[in-house]
């Protein structure tokens, strides 16, 4: 039985990164919020969030595995709530209408839900990536992306490619 203790791993060619087998987790960066207050628009075009995460990619073609996990949606009035992702300040490819679910309450009732959402992005460079999500009402009444007392996460993971 042998044994490696490492204080640190250097990369040989340059100190900040290295390559692991295709795969490995290099990094993670997450936004939790646990806040009682509650997150809400009543906007019928998409605003920022707040919930947003800054990753900064080890290498070009790595893998960033973006999931959004939203404990409590929460819609009101008869009408619809749209949560989507955004890169950058522009709403990225395959995150439409019914990317992290769709919430519509009819006559008046109100609808409480949890909403989850993944996207796959392949880094092109090593410049920072905001991700964010964006949200609209559908009818000017107030959509809570985050009802207070629970949780809303974004967490950006960086994978090998």
């Amino acid at each position: 039985m042998s044994t490696l203790s490492v204080d640190t791993i250097q990369g040989k060619t340059t100190s900040s990164h290295v390559i692991m087998p295709p795969g490995h987790m290099i990094q993670q960066v997450r936004y939790v919020n646990t806040s009682s207050s509650h997150i809400s628009t009543s906007s019928t075009s998409f605003v920022a969030s707040n919930i947003k995460v800054t990753i900064t990619p080890k290498a070009s073609g790595n893998k960033i595995l973006v999931q959004a996990f939203l404990g409590m949606v929460h819609k009101s009035a008869t009408s619809s709530g749209t949560t989507v992702l955004y890169l950058n300040g522009s709403q990225m490819a395959n995150t439409g209408e019914y990317w992290g679910g769709y919430l519509s309450a009819n006559n008046n009732a109100s609808d409480y839900s949890a909403r989850v959402g993944t996207l796959e992005y392949t880094t092109t460079n090593t410049n920072a990536l905001l991700f964010e999500l964006y949200f609209k009402s559908g009818d000017s009444n107030n959509f809570y992306i985050h009802h207070g007392n629970t949780s809303s996460s974004l967490i950006a993971t960086e994978v090998q490619g």
